[in-house]
């Protein structure tokens, strides 16, 4: 423990040693994990993500440190930014990407929205941060009471109690109460947190008050707007009650923006606004789409075309790199027609290196070169001339689970079809763990190509090409070996949702998994491809 503790004292002296022009162009950051945690996951490895967006499709640029025995770490990252957004994470053995956060451990991979919990910093900060068993945070040192006020403003959060509440009166049909109550609370929740951020007022600058002041407002608000889409996009057949509630609904509160006078530069620099203006233009179009599916027709289109009508500058090229994040899997087509233009009317350097690094990730796919069980070796090129749908899963993972029990439906229905070949692909480190996991068919189904990383996991050449981190993730690669889409919708969306708010981990059963909207989204996909 000496040992440790000596070299990190070492590295942490090497750091501030530098000069100070240096020092000016980058974050220090130090402290402590508590070992509880580092043995949970199995890792001696920080990761800190860059954060240009927060949506759960968004890819940011990942820093790691090694954390020693006692679990102090030292990193310094550089930046010519004024501020960025940083979050935490920790990825264990088996590849599981989970981060610490204050609250809960969520999942990066969760669907339904999930933003990213995310902090902001300031160039020149050089932070302490005390990571405790129950993950929860703790910053000292320069720059650290904007930190410290994040903490408790991600802190107040809606009680499980009125979640219930919410979903019992949607249960029973009371879909008006139970939008009412969640607006509510949203908007006393928002009362709460700005009273907390004033009690910091004097010890923050404008700039820093500004972002937080609308991360409150985006990262609040934005639960509900995910939770309002995912009823919009529930067939009209089922929930035309339901629909005609969330029509009044969102004539009554989506028409107006939350902030009325705020500078555009500002509205950019929030990590959570921009997420819930695209949000409310999603919900818009997906309300109102007279194909009746979010999936179909020229919805890409007039949600493009309203972001960079409606708004300007560097916000608008914002929104439209969270267009590509958030739509392209349902719309790679339309999305790749529309890339030049994009690429055209974006200023901003950092969103147009993001979407050109998009764009030369939709063309030929990766040409993989991994071993089954046996050993045989099986590539890219065996395949041509079917649609290959890849899966990635380790052990232990119970979305990986949950999403083979929706996949084994669908790999059933196309089970005669010779034209498409269903793939899984297994991170695990260790071999022998994978081949027993095989047994039980609970992570792959039968009828399924099951293949090996050879224990390289997450930093496997395949993986790394499509920065793929956590799983379970998906691809769609076409007859011709070029790559449809790196996110496809997932078939097990809509089921863990409410498996999720009931408090269940119910199994589907068939016939649900096949009229699953994203289920159905996905299987679109397949048969456009496979009549190509």
């Amino acid at each position: 423990m000496k040992k440790s503790f000596f070299l990190w004292a070492l590295s942490l002296l090497l750091l501030f040693s530098k000069d100070v022009n240096s020092k000016s162009q980058s974050i220090v950051l130090y402290g402590r994990i508590d070992p509880s945690l580092t043995n949970t996951f199995g890792t001696k490895v920080l990761n800190i993500k860059i954060n240009e967006t927060t949506n759960p499709y968004n890819q940011g640029e990942i820093k790691k440190t090694p954390i020693n025995s006692d679990g102090t770490f030292c990193i310094k990252i550089n930046t010519i930014d004024p501020f960025i957004y940083l979050s935490f994470w920790m990825i264990n053995n088996d590849n599981g990407r989970r981060p610490t956060s204050p609250s809960n451990l969520q999942n990066l991979n969760s669907h339904y929205g999930t933003l990213e919990e995310v902090y902001l910093f300031k160039n020149g900060d050089s932070i302490n941060v005390s990571v405790y068993k129950d993950g929860s945070f703790n910053f000292t040192g320069n720059g650290s009471e904007k930190l410290n006020c994040q903490y408790n403003l991600y802190s107040i959060t809606i009680p499980e109690n009125i979640k219930a509440l919410s979903l019992q009166l949607i249960n029973s049909n009371n879909y008006k109460e139970s939008f009412e109550l969640k607006d509510k609370i949203a908007q006393l929740l928002i009362k709460l947190k700005l009273s907390v951020l004033d009690s910091y007022k004097n010890n923050l600058s404008k700039d820093l008050y500004m972002r937080l002041y609308l991360d409150i407002f985006g990262y609040t608000e934005s639960e509900i707007q995910e939770e309002l889409h995912y009823y919009i996009t529930e067939p009209d057949s089922l929930l035309s009650e339901r629909k005609k509630e969330i029509h009044n609904y969102f004539q009554k509160t989506n028409l107006q923006d939350s902030i009325s006078v705020v500078n555009s530069e500002y509205l950019a620099e929030s990590a959570y606004y921009p997420e819930l203006i695209f949000n409310k233009v999603l919900n818009k179009y997906s309300l109102y789409n007279s194909a009746n599916n979010h999936t179909q027709g020229d919805f890409f289109k007039k949600v493009y075309e309203h972001l960079k009508k409606n708004y300007s500058g560097k916000l608008r090229d914002k929104l439209l790199l969270i267009c590509y994040q958030r739509l392209s899997p349902n719309y790679s087509e339309d999305a790749k027609s529309f890339l030049d233009d994009a690429l055209s009317i974006i200023i901003e350097g950092k969103y147009k290196v993001l979407l050109e690094e998009w764009g030369r990730r939709q063309n030929k796919a990766f040409p993989f070169e991994l071993e089954d069980v046996n050993g045989k070796l099986h590539k890219l090129d065996d395949y041509l001339g079917k649609l290959i749908v890849i899966d990635f899963w380790f052990t232990g993972c119970s979305w990986c689970a949950n999403l083979n029990t929706a996949m084994q439906t669908i790999v059933e229905k196309y089970k005669d079809n010779k034209e498409i070949v269903f793939i899984t692909v297994c991170t695990d480190q260790h071999k022998d763990k994978w081949i027993e996991s095989l047994k039980n068919n609970k992570y792959t189904s039968a009828g399924t190509i099951n293949l090996y990383t050879n224990g390289l996991g997450t930093e496997h050449p395949f993986l790394k090409f499509y920065n793929l981190i956590g799983a379970p993730r998906q691809l769609i690669i076409d007859k011709k070996g070029n790559l449809v889409t790196s996110s496809p919708p997932r078939p097990d969306d809509g089921l863990i949702f409410l498996q999720y708010s009931q408090g269940s981990l119910l199994i589907p059963n068939p016939q649900s998994t096949l009229s699953n909207p994203s289920a159905k989204a996905f299987m679109e996909i397949l048969n456009s491809k496979l009549s190509n």
